[in-house]
């Protein structure tokens, strides 16, 4: 019974560092497009 709770555990840890890499992950794919908007959409407003 204590096995399955202690693999349990061990498995909520695994998910949740996996979803904390994925969250990085697609953190650093969106960052430099919205950093190319933004610089283009602030060179557009002052040109």
């Amino acid at each position: 019974m204590s096995i399955g709770a202690v693999a349990m555990s061990v498995f909520t840890v695994i998910v949740a560092v996996n979803a904390q890499l994925l969250r990085r992950l697609q953190l650093q794919r969106v960052a430099p497009s919205v950093v190319t908007r933004q610089a283009s959409l602030t060179h557009a407003a002052s040109g």
